[in-house]
């Protein structure tokens, strides 16, 4: 389980990127949050959470924050206990609040003892309670109608061999102008994002798969060594690794 936890007690310009989910829980005083040129005020057992491609955020804190920082594949992984959300509009958003603060609390209680077994447990109950109530976007902060046409279109076709000068041609757009327009609006080259969307979903596919055979193929490489120079610069270990490493981790799971 890849996540990690500090305690805030001063102001704090939080930058947010495409690897984490962030979450800040105010144990003491309050949380001045200035967001976009408009500020919030978080009292004492309050929490929000950061997504992804955030603008820049600064926190002032006139008591102490727990941040609770989540890889992002991490979230997406274990969120997928609770995919079917059938049940979703008949819990009132209330409920699920009180359970995200329990679990927080709860968190915070099993880290102080040392229990790496109940820790990952709460967590994984977190991240679902955030899942089903929809406090994470990925793309929540992102209003160009080209650019939010763009995620789509990737989050949609990430299996095909995108490009940006093929992506630029299905807008009708000029290539330069669409990739000078995603980095300003994301903070993260067009060509990089489409990498690592590929890549974060074949490392899903892996884990809940428990092999890569194939997956080259299916995701659209056009050979096996380009598959796994990608996977590499994004992982930093080959698949073989990386789906040992998360067995080991992946106890919880599949209890």
């Amino acid at each position: 389980m890849d996540y990690k936890q500090r305690i805030l007690s001063d102001t704090v310009n939080i930058k947010s990127s495409f690897e984490h989910v962030v979450i800040y829980y105010i144990l003491s005083g309050e949380t001045e949050l200035n967001k976009n040129h408009t500020t919030t005020i978080f009292q004492e057992n309050e929490f929000f959470l950061i997504n992804p491609f955030s603008p820049p955020i600064i926190i002032k804190n006139t008591g102490e924050v727990l941040e609770l920082t989540i890889n992002k594949l991490s979230f997406n992984r274990f969120s997928l206990l609770n995919s079917d959300k059938n049940y979703k509009a008949d819990t009132d958003i209330n409920v699920i609040e009180g359970a995200i603060k329990r679990e927080i609390i709860s968190l915070i209680h099993a880290e102080e003892q040392a229990n790496t077994f109940n820790s990952d447990m709460h967590m994984i109950r977190l991240i679902n309670y955030i899942d089903l109530g929809d406090y994470y976007n990925n793309h929540s902060n992102v209003t160009n109608p080209l650019i939010v046409k763009v995620l789509n279109h990737i989050n949609e076709n990430y299996k095909q061999q995108l490009t940006v000068t093929k992506i630029a041609e299905h807008f009708f757009v000029n290539a330069s102008y669409l990739s000078r327009l995603f980095s300003e609006t994301l903070n993260i080259p067009l060509l990089k994002y489409i990498r690592k969307i590929k890549m974060y979903n074949i490392a899903a596919d892996i884990i809940i798969i428990g092999s890569d055979q194939d997956l080259w193929k299916l995701y659209g490489f056009k050979s096996y060594e380009s598959y796994l120079k990608n996977f590499k610069k994004i992982f930093n270990m080959t698949p073989t690794e990386f789906l040992k490493k998360n067995r080991s981790d992946d106890i919880y799971y599949k209890q």
